[in-house]
């Protein structure tokens, strides 16, 4: 089984395919503005492209629903971490060792309030990046339930969930890092933006 073909053949999860693209993209290139080992630069990719493969098996109802989850829904999506393991264990393809961990723990947050509970520097690394690009990507894409923000303001938002050691959602040197390479790579920001935005990490976000 190809991995690749298997996503891009799903079409019932076109949006969500496309969702995976972005993200490998700008996880890859986040990466790279990192000056990471080539070895964690490929893993990273590879993790942007396969984190939500294990949607495949979400219902395409849950997973397009236009209003709020109930809780046995919200159940079935926080798995697709878990399915997407299976489904890349069961691929016949020479994959990173980190992939299937980088997958799995993709919804982790730094305060241990995420998917799996797993907290801090537990995280894998390439789950780290992934999970503030996976977020970021969300925020600024249009969704059934709203319509995207602009690159501002969602950094401003992503900002907002880290403001404080109890609402710590990413690991705060790396989002610090990724507002950075925002400010230096980003078209979408204003000068008055950029200037705003390089003040947020320093006064709002822990050490």
């Amino acid at each position: 089984m190809n991995l690749l073909e298997l996503s891009a053949g799903a079409t019932f999860v076109h949006e969500v395919v496309k969702h995976e693209q972005r993200v490998e993209a700008l996880v890859g290139d986040f990466a790279d503005a990192l000056a990471l080992p080539l070895a964690e630069r490929r893993e990273a990719r590879l993790a942007g492209r396969f984190h939500d493969i294990g949607k495949l098996r979400v219902p395409p109802e849950i997973i397009f629903k236009p209003g709020a989850l109930d809780r046995n829904e919200r159940h079935v999506v926080e798995l697709h971490g878990a399915l997407g393991v299976d489904i890349i264990s069961e691929a016949h393809e020479e994959l990173p060792d980190g992939l299937r961990e980088a997958v799995l723990y993709h919804h982790e947050r730094w305060d241990g309030l995420g998917y799996e509970g797993v907290t801090g520097t537990d995280i894998p690394h390439v789950a780290r990046l992934l999970s503030i690009v996976d977020v970021f990507d969300a925020l600024t894409a249009d969704r059934v339930y709203r319509p995207a923000m602009t690159e501002a303001e969602a950094l401003r938002q992503m900002i907002a969930q880290c403001n404080g050691v109890d609402a710590m959602w990413f690991d705060p040197c790396l989002f610090r890092q990724f507002i950075a390479w925002r400010c230096d790579a980003s078209s979408a920001l204003t000068p008055e933006q950029i200037e705003e935005l390089r003040a947020y990490p320093s006064a709002d976000l822990p050490p």
